[in-house]
């Protein structure tokens, strides 16, 4: 084969795209979000089961431990809807840069790729994404919020007795 053949690369590249579109796909409908989206079930029948002692007569004191349980299932039930979120956000992200639309109106991205396919560094965000999916760590399910929070609250600062404004790129790897 010639790999300096440029209807080679196309080809390659066309396999490649379908090859790694399939993957995103499967695991956007895989074992790791079933296991969170049973998780949120979880979570919704304890709250059910909540609610239900709420509507019933306890003492004031049973009560209130059952609104802060209720109040914490909800957090977490929160927390889970958010982390499915952000990482189907992500996938889709990889979707649309191996479609070739890169339409995306918001006004930051998680994830920032080249003008070219780089296979290894799809394959290394498509890891890292399942990564932080399954370790199921707080600050993933904001990822999202806090880069919105700092492009859209950028303040101009002063070095060296020169004005500039600190800029963040549009699109920002987290």
């Amino acid at each position: 084969m010639n790999s300096g053949n440029p209807k080679h690369g196309d080809e390659l590249n066309f396999r490649l795209r379908s090859v790694f579109m399939s993957h995103v796909k499967e695991l956007m409908e895989g074992k790791e979000i079933n296991r969170w989206i049973n998780e949120w079930d979880r979570i919704s029948k304890e709250i059910k089961q909540v609610n239900s002692l709420l509507s019933k007569p306890f003492p004031i004191r049973v009560q209130d431990e059952n609104l802060d349980r209720k109040k914490m299932l909800d957090g977490e039930q929160n927390l889970v809807e958010k982390r499915l979120k952000e990482f189907e956000y992500a996938m889709e992200n990889i979707l649309m840069y191996l479609e070739e639309n890169n339409n995306n109106d918001d006004d930051v991205n998680v994830i920032k790729f080249g003008e070219r396919f780089d296979w290894e560094k799809i394959c290394n965000f498509i890891v890292r994404e399942r990564r932080r999916l399954e370790e199921g760590l707080p600050i993933y399910a904001y990822r999202k919020e806090i880069l919105q929070q700092i492009y859209h609250q950028q303040v101009p600062c002063i070095s060296s007795m020169v004005l500039c404004t600190c800029k963040l790129e549009k699109v920002v790897i987290f």
